[in-house]
């Protein structure tokens, strides 16, 4: 690293702290600036060859901020700062993020939210807990389809990797039309157009800049698969909010079928959701539907001939340990939702 120690200005557990040290391999000295009198901080920060932040309008001093203007470099641990307010830093001083440092986690996390999405397991979930045992809406496979991705960078390619074990074409787009990693379509965002049309599942991994805010807005959402799974792990401002909840409303389709994964302004999102549900209660309260309550948890299957069960043996299932029950005779039926609205009628 040469000349100056490593300052660290956020606090560290001993374990953490092993492994700063471990890393740097005896190259350079770690100062963790907690522990300084403010004093010692200052003659520390002056002579800084490197300093390792969250977030420095946070943890260091409005006066202590031009003090590291002769580190070498000032490293985030985060892959996205622009919440970091780094005009206050010194022009001179060279700041990195730490880019792809959370692929693989978030590429898991992305094909989890996809699968979910895909399977119903949400929506599904949900009508357990209110009773529901659902054995006729058919869910979707993701083999065969395409899996579009905006911004094509570490996160983009780790989740291209896995998209593709499951069967899925790869779309992408990055600022070069161009990578390294096989895909099946690759262009710039020139030719967004074409890859929101055909797209199963779009996945959102841009980072957030002048040209990417507000990228998708109600024509690029208009241009979507009425189906399609929209996940986005990027800013939340990538997408025009208001345009995305006036798309959802007047889709009410699209968002049963659809997860949105959002790491910001999610409120308005939420409650059209909530809407919708609260929508389709009120229609199953209309045509009588007995709901019951869930007491246990039995592997169950819809009928033989449900699009969903092709390939599948009428009480056979390949995987040990399961034992699937098919049918349950109207006496049993009828005996539970006796004991459930019994239940009820002691709970009131």
């Amino acid at each position: 690293m040469g000349a100056g120690p490593l300052v660290v200005t956020f606090p560290l557990t001993g374990r953490n702290r092993a492994i700063v040290e471990e890393e740097l391999g005896g190259a350079a000295e770690a100062i963790y600036l907690v522990n300084l009198a403010p004093a010692a901080r200052v003659h520390v920060l002056g002579r800084a060859g490197a300093v390792l932040s969250h977030d420095t309008s946070k943890e260091l001093r409005p006066d202590e901020i031009p003090l590291i203007r002769h580190a070498r470099l000032l490293q985030f641990t985060a892959a996205g700062v622009d919440w970091v307010p780094t005009r206050d830093l010194p022009r001179e001083l060279p700041v990195a993020a730490n880019k792809g440092g959370g692929a693989e986690p978030m590429s898991e996390h992305i094909v989890a939210l996809a699968l979910a999405a895909a399977k119903r397991l949400f929506i599904e979930h949900a009508n357990l807990n209110s009773g529901e045992f659902n054995q006729s809406s058919a869910n979707r496979m993701l083999r065969g389809g395409v899996c579009g991705i905006l911004g094509f960078g570490n996160v983009g390619v780790a989740t291209a990797r896995l998209m593709r074990a499951f069967g899925m074409k790869i779309h992408a787009i990055n600022r070069r039309g161009a990578s390294h990693e096989p895909t099946d379509w690759i262009a710039t965002t020139v030719l967004l157009d074409e890859m929101l049309r055909v797209a199963d599942v779009l996945v959102i991994s841009a980072a957030l800049t002048t040209a990417t805010a507000g990228l998708i807005g109600a024509r690029e959402l208009g241009l979507m698969k009425e189906n399609a799974i929209l996940i986005n792990v990027a800013r939340g401002d990538v997408i025009d909010e208001a345009a995305l909840y006036e798309h959802l409303v007047s889709h009410p389709e699209s968002t049963r079928r659809s997860l949105l994964a959002r790491k910001r302004s999610r409120a308005r999102v939420s409650a059209v959701l909530a809407e919708t549900r609260s929508d389709r209660r009120h229609k199953r309260s209309e045509n009588q539907v007995h709901r019951t309550r869930v007491r246990e948890v039995r592997i169950q299957f819809p009928p033989a001939d449900s699009p969903s069960l092709s390939g599948f043996r009428l009480g056979s299932w390949e995987s040990p340990g399961f034992a699937p029950v098919w049918r349950r005779s109207q006496a049993v039926r009828s005996a539970e939702t006796r004991k459930v609205q019994q239940h009820r009628a002691e709970e009131r």
